[in-house]
């Protein structure tokens, strides 16, 4: 490990608007430990990119996947408590993409949270 040198590739990342009659959301969950103290942070933005409503709080001891799962379904809550149908969802979770797009299948521990998603 002494003469080890990470490559390091990166990609950058530039938010878009949603088409006309769609909504954005934006999903996050994080936890301090895994598992450990776990939270969640979401928001939801219109076709002109104004925020319609943002929420973040602590959840409960648990993991990284599960508060992301957990993120998502929060926020796929408070769209339908809305009327928005039309949703783009952004996870940083490359588990919870592929799963949601059925190319993976759900770990045992967040299988009700993808059924709630889905």
């Amino acid at each position: 490990m002494d003469h080890y040198t990470p490559r390091v590739k990166y990609d950058k990342v530039l938010w878009e608007f949603p088409s006309r009659g769609w909504i954005k959301v934006n999903t996050d969950g994080a936890c301090r430990g895994n598992p450990g103290r776990s939270s969640i942070g979401f928001c939801i933005r219109d076709e002109a990119g104004d925020l319609i409503y943002a929420e973040g709080r602590e959840l409960f001891e648990g993991t990284n996947n599960e508060s992301e799962a957990v993120a998502i379904v929060e926020a796929l809550k408070m769209c339908k408590n809305l009327n928005y149908f039309q949703i783009w969802l952004q996870t940083d979770s490359m588990l919870l993409k592929n799963i949601i797009e059925e190319s993976w299948k759900p770990l045992w521990y967040i299988t009700e949270h993808v059924e709630e998603i889905l």
